[in-house]
């Protein structure tokens, strides 16, 4: 019963992640997915963190007394690392062969070097946010399933949730580069629910050291990725602490000291690099600009939440979360229902924290738009949270009608994803209305370019078609296999298991 059960859909759904994720395009040289690319370029070609040739190609740079360096934090370039180095064997394109500052005057298709360059960073970058975005999605889709099923015993709302987090969210069209919010937002949930199963287990044993020590090495990889993600991390163990003390101080000791080994051994490769970068270890790129004045503001860039900023980064045509994923209105109608979660209301506690943190964060930050967006890419970390209080809506919908507004809302949140992630992600800032002046047109004159394009040569429209036709399929599979296994349920029901 329990091979063709939870981890029977959960496997069809990571499927259907690989197969979506990896249609869509890239944008190589947007300064986000450039910079931290430039980067991991530098370190397999050749050994160094210094971006020094690239400098002019990225406004996203910072400066150490000698080199010109990335301003983010490293950790989606250490992901992109192994993808870098097998494009590079196959691609064959050396940085050091080439004048790039020439190359970048000439930013024709008649200068062949150019072409070159271009078509290796748009592989380098596609098949890096391919593989991370999709795996780290995946994974944390699971744990969505696995523990939406365990608060509410209700297989169609615990189904339903996972696949809205991976298709029906912004964290499908952000999947597509190298921005580290879809990571950060996976890698946290991750931690949560391995926490959630070591406390919550039936008896300690080995296994549950490792999924703590696991869970540190992880909250360590997320500090990396984002650095602000800290305070999420905190939260998460506040939250273990708590429920370890439940059962014993020496169990909670112990969890401790797994959790912060794995932290330690998570952080050496950020300590290694701002070492060969910096020089110390206490340093940040942000701290490094010489452009963007409002990183000065504050705390680099965050002062305090503004109201009608949080009013645009929810509502607005401009950046509203609700205009790219209008069913996620019901995510935080959910939140009135964590009261009922008896399971474990310090879990729903949790997810709530972690929603108010990013949008308190989001709209403190000077630069609160995120540039060249389209909605509120900040925010995007609390999408798996956001799922648990989903699930608890979705649970409560009875009847025909409710269930058909369901399905219409998930399907409208569907189809602007996809549009999303097909047209631009990368809306300019100065376009108040991206949806009516950018994405719409854009998809009805079929300005756009997927991979499918790339590697079969098929126009734009049709290979959005195929697309939507892939995510249509998929999903009838999808909820063909929970049906199956509901019913198999029904004879003979699913035990949560205490442990993934």
């Amino acid at each position: 019963m329990r091979s063709f059960g939870l981890n029977t859909i959960a496997l069809v759904l990571t499927g259907l992640v690989f197969l979506i994720y990896g249609s869509f395009s890239v944008q190589p040289f947007n300064p986000n997915n450039a910079v931290r690319s430039f980067a991991a370029i530098s370190m397999v070609q050749d050994g160094d963190t210094s971006i020094d040739e690239f400098e002019f190609w990225t406004e996203d740079r910072a400066y150490t007394e000698d080199h010109v360096i990335m301003d983010k934090a490293p950790g989606m370039t250490f992901f992109a690392l192994p993808t870098t180095y097998l494009v590079s064997l196959a691609n064959r394109f050396d940085k050091n062969s080439v004048d790039l500052e020439e190359m970048r005057k000439d930013r024709t298709t008649g200068n062949p070097e150019y072409v070159e360059f271009g078509e290796f960073m748009y592989w380098t970058v596609w098949l890096a946010a391919w593989v991370v975005n999709s795996l780290l999605v995946a994974t944390s889709a699971y744990f969505v399933l696995k523990l939406t099923y365990e608060f509410t015993k209700n297989l169609f709302a615990a189904s339903s949730s996972a696949l809205i987090y991976v298709l029906a969210t912004p964290v499908l069209p952000w999947s597509t580069g190298l921005f580290g919010h879809v990571a950060t937002g996976a890698l946290l949930f991750i931690c949560a629910a391995l926490v959630y199963y070591a406390t919550h287990s039936e008896r300690v044993s080995n296994k549950t050291y490792a999924g703590v020590f696991l869970c540190g090495f992880l909250f360590a990889t997320a500090f990396t990725v984002e650095h602000s993600s800290i305070i999420c991390s905190l939260a998460i163990y506040v939250y273990a602490l708590t429920n370890a003390l439940k059962i014993s101080s020496s169990f909670a000791w112990r969890c401790t000291i797994a959790g912060v080994i794995g932290g330690i051994i998570g952080l050496i490769p950020l300590a290694f690099y701002n070492i060969e970068t910096f020089g110390g270890l206490l340093k940040v790129g942000y701290q490094n600009l010489q452009s963007f004045e409002g990183m000065k503001q504050g705390f680099l860039g965050l002062t305090y939440p503004k109201i009608d900023v949080l009013f645009n980064i929810l509502f607005s045509q401009y950046r509203g979360l609700f205009w790219c994923s209008p069913v996620l209105v019901l995510a935080f109608f959910g939140f009135y229902f964590l009261k009922d979660l008896k399971k474990d209301a310090q879990f729903g506690a949790l997810c709530l924290f972690v929603t108010a943190f990013y949008l308190v964060l989001n709209s403190s930050y000077f630069y609160w738009e995120g540039g060249w967006s389209t909605g509120p890419r900040h925010i995007i970390p609390t999408m798996p949270f956001l799922m648990i209080p989903l699930s608890l809506t979705i649970s409560r919908l009875k009847g025909l009608a409710s269930k058909a507004f369901l399905v219409s809302i998930s399907v409208l949140s569907v189809a602007i994803t996809l549009m999303i992630a097909t047209v631009d992600v990368y809306v300019p800032e100065e376009e108040p209305s991206p949806f009516f002046n950018v994405l719409v047109p854009g998809l009805v004159n079929g300005e756009f370019s997927t991979t499918i394009t790339r590697f079969w040569g098929i126009g734009a429209r049709p290979s959005f078609l195929l697309i939507a036709l892939a995510t249509v399929c998929g999903s009838i599979l999808y909820f063909a296999i929970v049906r199956a296994v509901n019913k198999r349920r029904q004879e003979q029901p699913i035990k949560p298991s205490a442990a993934p």
